[in-house]
């Protein structure tokens, strides 16, 4: 992982980052959709 991440540039990087961010919003509201 740390391999991958120090050759790829830094906006891959934000960019994987922002993308497990929203991903992990995503679940955690449907989550609480269905919880509700």
């Amino acid at each position: 992982m740390y391999y991958v991440s120090s050759t790829k540039p830094k906006a891959f990087d934000c960019a994987t980052s922002f993308l497990i961010i929203m991903l992990l919003t995503l679940n955690f509201n449907n989550y609480l959709k269905d919880f509700i």
